[in-house]
Order: structure tokens, then C-alpha cells, then sequence
């Protein structure tokens, strides 16, 4: 897999490409929208790898690179344990699963993992335009019925800076992994 991108004023653009079963996927647009995405089916004397490097060729003559995972910013889903340690875990695996998909679909980003701890769990994701993604992942979890039992953080790139709560809007204090 490939993700690249490039400023185009305010917005961030995406354009990647994965291969599954012989068929190399691309998939472009703004960080925060689907984008679109074409199919292009390989001969059996086609290296995969060599022929999404191949495609790649054009994105970055337009200007489009990589973005070193240090430049991410950090988003947290934290929400409490119901108590039950396995309908937790699979509840936790089902948001990892869930979110790292989506974040796919938008181009900005992917999950990184997540813990339970402390009655909490927390899902971590490694994600970019941290507007355009924050807004996407609020929507996201109102679609599941997540949203009212999740406090949403971002961490700009910059660790020592404190991660910013998104959700709820009256949160109040300091976020922490551990719960407040």
C-alpha cells in the first residue's frame, strides 16, 4: 500500500493504492470525503508492487509525497467498560475494525491499536487533517449510536502539547488515556 498526499490551499488531498487478490485498488480525493475509486486488474507477469509504483509516477509529478507518521496527529475514541471483559474486548475490536476502515475510505488516516484499562477503553488512530477527520469520526459514531458514550481527543503532532477534547463539546478538564 501507497498513501500520498499534497496541500492544495486549504484542503489536503489523497491518492493511494492497494492490491488485493491481483487487482490493484486506487483511490483519490479530499482528506475527510470517500473520493473515488478505479480497479485495475493485474496479469499474472505483473508485479503488484512495481505496477503501484508505476501509477504512483503521475500523483507525485503533481506534487503529492508521503507524510511521515511523526506529522500525524493522534485521535482517541475513549469510552467506559460496561464491565463485562469479553463483550468489552469485542466491543473495543469492533470500533478498531469500524474506524480503521472508515478513516480508510476518507484518506485520513488509520487505527493504530487500542486498550482497556482502568474502565476504559481507548482506540488510537494516527490520522491527518485533524478538522476534517474529527468532524468525519463525530458523524461516524452518532451512525453507530457511539457518540453519547465516547469522549473524542486529538493530539497534534507535537506531544507536548495537550490533546484537545472534541467530544463532548462541554467536556471539561484535562483528557487523559486513564479516564478522568
Amino acid at each position: 500500500m501507497i498513501k500520498l498526499y499534497k496541500q492544495s490551499g486549504s484542503d489536503l488531498l489523497y491518492w493511494e493504492a492497494w492490491v488485493v487478490d491481483q487487482i490493484v485498488t486506487t483511490h483519490a480525493g479530499k482528506v475527510g470525503t470517500r473520493g473515488k475509486a478505479k480497479d485495475y486488474k493485474l496479469s499474472a507477469k505483473k508485479n503488484p508492487k512495481e505496477y503501484i509504483e508505476h501509477l504512483a509516477k503521475k500523483p507525485r509529478r503533481k506534487g503529492y509525497a508521503e507524510i511521515a507518521l511523526e506529522n500525524h496527529w493522534t485521535l482517541t475514541i475513549q469510552q467506559k467498560m460496561t464491565g463485562n471483559d469479553v463483550s468489552d474486548l469485542d466491543h473495543r475490536n469492533e470500533l478498531i475494525d469500524g474506524l480503521n476502515n472508515m478513516l480508510g475510505w476518507i484518506g485520513a488516516g488509520h487505527v493504530d491499536g487500542g486498550d482497556i484499562g482502568s474502565a476504559r477503553t481507548n482506540v488510537y488512530a494516527f490520522v491527518l487533517a485533524p478538522n476534517h477527520t474529527g468532524n468525519a469520526v463525530i458523524a461516524w459514531l452518532k451512525q453507530l449510536n457511539e457518540l453519547t458514550k465516547s469522549t473524542v481527543a486529538i493530539e497534534e503532532p507535537d506531544e507536548t502539547i495537550p490533546a484537545t477534547v472534541i467530544w463532548p463539546p462541554d467536556f471539561e478538564g484535562d483528557f487523559s488515556i486513564l479516564g478522568n
